[in-house]
């Protein structure tokens, strides 16, 4: 549920800090990191002018709040060669998983592995994307290598376990 992936000042910090303070904190470790020294002021009036009368009406109208959003489409693949397609393909575990894979016949010659998840050590997925080449796309050879990496780096992925990364893969399988 969101409350696992959201969080509060409140809930982190026992109490909900001032704007101000939060304000504060913020300019000091951001001049602190950049070292800067940040002003206090104002947009300048013809940035105000385009807020005032383009954008925050834009994005408090009807039309906006209450628009369509864009048709899910469930995988493509497109043929680069021979036996060489691209194809792509998401998945919903506990996170989205988006998989977009070169593949010639049923073996994977790269990959790259997107979502809305998030992997620590950031550079685990491409770590993982390099391991998955040249494996074929069947559940055992992918299970294999994923599980694998898992077991012997141990990366952090809430909401995506090794066997989502798999079925993510699997689905590829419909355009080949």
């Amino acid at each position: 549920s969101m409350e696992q992936w959201v969080s509060s000042f409140k809930k982190e910090l026992g109490e909900s800090p001032s704007p101000e303070r939060i304000k504060e904190v913020y300019v000091d470790v951001f001049q602190r990191l950049m070292n800067i020294k940040l002003e206090p002021s104002e947009p300048p009036e013809a940035e105000n002018k385009i807020f005032t009368e383009e954008t925050k009406p834009r994005h408090v109208s009807r039309e906006w709040l209450y628009m369509d959003a864009p048709k899910q489409k469930p995988g493509r693949a497109v043929k680069i060669a021979h036996e060489v397609k691209v194809i792509e393909s998401d998945h919903k575990a506990g996170k989205l998983i988006r998989i977009r894979a070169e593949v010639k016949g049923t073996t994977i010659v790269d990959a790259q592995i997107t979502g809305d998840f998030f992997v620590i050590p950031k550079e685990a997925i491409n770590e993982l994307e390099t391991k998955l080449s040249g494996v074929e796309l069947t559940e055992e050879a992918l299970l294999t290598v994923v599980q694998g990496y898992y077991d012997e780096y141990n990366p952090e992925s809430p909401g995506v376990t090794p066997k989502d990364i798999v079925d993510a893969f699997l689905k590829l399988r419909v355009h080949l």
